[in-house]
């Protein structure tokens, strides 16, 4: 039987392979690597459409922060003149987002997964 690996997987292990013949050959020495780390970490963006009673809302801030832990954001961004703010290279997980902008309250929407390439998301602001 023979097992699939991922893409990542398979090019991991080339990477690794060819750096242990770099070891073995003499090419580079131990002590040449300062640091070497593989990432899998897999990562995907959140794209928020905020309007409110008059239609879209430009210059939104939008917060990310992990659930149940709104004291530091992880990740932010803004929204454009279309009301889209798109935040990148958010790791795989559950998050909370807490939207703000002057003139209206504040909104957390709680529990947005994020869990592929791209999550989308509307958010409708009320005027303070």
């Amino acid at each position: 039987e023979v097992e699939s690996k991922s893409t990542y997987e398979h090019d991991k292990l080339s990477y690794l392979t060819s750096i242990q013949c770099a070891f073995d050959t003499g090419i580079i020495w131990e002590e040449d690597v300062l640091a070497f780390e593989v990432s899998s970490e897999e990562t995907g963006s959140y794209v928020a459409t905020v309007t409110d009673a008059d239609g879209k809302v430009n210059g939104a801030k939008l917060e990310v922060f992990e659930t149940g832990d709104d004291t530091t954001a992880l990740y932010n961004g803004t929204t454009d003149t279309n009301g889209v703010a798109t935040i990148a290279d958010i790791p795989y997980g559950k998050y909370d987002v807490k939207v703000t902008e002057a003139g209206h309250k504040t909104k957390t929407v709680k529990g947005v997964i994020i869990n592929n390439a791209t999550e989308t998301g509307a958010i409708k602001l009320t005027k303070a």
